[in-house]
């Protein structure tokens, strides 16, 4: 039970939610703008065929995973 009154605080602190925002917007804008660089490759890669998008998907998610690699390290 302690632990359930310890996120009821932090729901209940005035803080906590600028606080969220503050980390979500920047990493919201990021997500967006990967994504919208990433689909005028997968559109162009399409014209080549199913194998060349799923490898296209592949090489995203790797880039995807090593994206929080060099936020971490910083």
């Amino acid at each position: 039970m302690r632990i359930i009154e310890q996120i009821r605080g932090y729901y209940n602190d005035p803080e906590y939610f600028p606080n969220i925002r503050k980390i979500a917007v920047p990493i919201i804008i990021q997500q967006l703008m990967f994504s919208a660089l990433n689909m005028p490759g997968v559109i162009f890669v399409g014209q080549k065929g199913d194998a060349s998008v799923a490898a296209m998907g592949l090489a995203g998610q790797v880039a995807f995973l090593l994206q929080f690699r060099v936020v971490r390290d910083h």
